[in-house]
């Protein structure tokens, strides 16, 4: 099984997603990052390398058959969307190869569908990404959707510093907050293009409680039948 995040920044998709391998950790269950996965299915180095450096490849044919090179220009771009590609090909792997057991799973800082949420707000491209939606949940993808307003996600924000990837003219709370709208209307053109496909996404509130955050990933887990993983 693999599950992914996606939300607004500041709507703690990584403290979700830290609590939710611990509860599966502290109960024998195998989770891999991403990390740990391409070793899984590369091994050595040389191969990682190869790996990227094909994904790189992949990634500028692709603008350039597009006639998109605007596209290769934008570094906030380009960073997101090489992340979206090898979310995709990592993706494609899991379902050709299909190296985890059984009751193994995978849990990636960040996923396809938040990159692609990422991408499609620095450049409006996510035509590159959407047609892959339907071949890519043939690899049991779930879906998380981390809801929380704007305010508390800007407050995380200032507490914790602006994201690197934020370009430094949005690194001020009024511009930031604009930001953050954008995001929300994008992710909600993701979620229905990922239902489009057929996927399903469980929604999780993170409007309360670090406590309510827990039951309520508790709960996702008896819904995605690991009620046993939880203690």
């Amino acid at each position: 099984m693999i599950i992914e995040f996606i939300g607004i920044p500041g709507a703690g998709k990584t403290a979700a997603r830290d609590l939710l391998v611990q509860h599966l950790r502290n109960s024998n269950r195998t989770v891999y990052d991403r990390k740990m996965l391409e070793i899984l299915l590369y091994g050595g180095c040389f191969r990682l390398y190869f790996f990227y450096l094909k994904i790189i490849a992949r990634l500028i044919y692709a603008h350039i058959v597009s006639g998109d090179y605007r596209g290769l220009l934008n570094c906030y771009y380009f960073r997101v969307a090489y992340w979206a590609f090898k979310d995709i090909y990592l993706l494609e792997c899991l379902v050709s190869k299909n190296p985890l057991k059984e009751g193994e799973l995978y849990i990636p800082e960040e996923g396809l569908a938040q990159h692609i949420l990422a991408a499609t707000v620095w450049s409006n491209r996510s035509d590159l990404f959407f047609s892959r939606f339907s071949q890519i949940l043939r690899s049991e993808l779930v879906l998380v959707n981390m809801e929380t307003d704007l305010e508390q996600a800007l407050a995380r924000i200032n507490q914790r510093g602006y994201p690197e990837t934020w370009p430094q003219k949005f690194r001020n709370e009024q511009l930031a907050a604009e930001l953050l709208k954008s995001f929300a209307a994008k992710k909600s053109e993701v979620l229905a293009k990922f239902s489009e496909a057929g996927g399903v996404a469980y929604s999780i509130d993170n409007t309360g409680t670090i406590d309510e955050l827990n039951m309520n990933l508790q709960a996702l887990l008896k819904e995605l039948g690991c009620a046993a993983a939880v203690r």
